[in-house]
């Protein structure tokens, strides 16, 4: 499959989430200051810590949000593969189905373990990619998946630990993305990202 970008941009879907995102950091950061306020005046207990580390969350959980938006423009660069493994690791904890870790094979790492690509296009075909690789998994079941970089432009995705067979399942593609999906087998899939501000 090969898609290329919508003429119009970004959907508008995309952009509401975008701007809500942005509402929601303007509130948290107005809470945080009051929060911090109300800390040093000693008003606000013992709470402080766990209402401090709950504010974090949900900027993380914000900023992930934010991220699977993407902008009005493609931006094509190296993004490392240790990123793309800790923020869909982060993002796939608490996945519906169960939680999805992705670590990086030892050998990308000594390769490199970069990844040329639009950040946003990256993050949502590997998100895409990965709940597809865990189908047929029994519900709440942690599963594997195994990242590495096969040259410039190109991820493998690999869930080998899995037993038995997969689910005959489309896998679903970002209509809003360039990217080559191959299907290796029914536990791996190759994306190839295609540089979008070129044609």
């Amino acid at each position: 499959m090969h898609q290329t970008q919508a003429a119009s941009g970004s959907p508008a879907a995309e952009r509401a989430i975008a701007g809500l995102c942005h509402d929601l950091n303007n509130r948290l950061a107005s809470v945080s200051a009051y929060l911090f306020v109300l800390k040093r005046r000693g008003l606000l207990g013992n709470g402080s810590e766990a209402v401090e580390a709950d504010m974090a969350l949900i900027a993380q959980d914000v900023r992930h949000i934010r991220t699977l938006c993407r902008g009005g423009a493609w931006e094509f660069g190296p993004v490392g593969l240790t990123v793309i493994a800790e923020q869909v690791s982060e993002i796939m904890e608490h996945y519906p189905e169960g939680p999805i870790r992705l670590e990086v094979s030892t050998e990308s790492l000594e390769g490199g373990a970069v990844v040329r690509g639009d950040w946003t296009q990256i993050m949502r075909s590997v998100l895409l990619s990965v709940a597809w690789l865990r189908r047929g998994v029994p519900q709440g079941t942690t599963v594997d998946v195994s990242l590495s970089g096969e040259g410039g432009t190109t991820l493998l995705l690999e869930a080998p630990g899995l037993a038995g067979d997969a689910p005959p399942e489309a896998l679903t593609t970002d209509s809003e993305s360039r990217v080559e999906v191959t299907l290796v087998n029914d536990r791996a899939v190759r994306l190839t990202y295609g540089d979008p501000t070129k044609d």
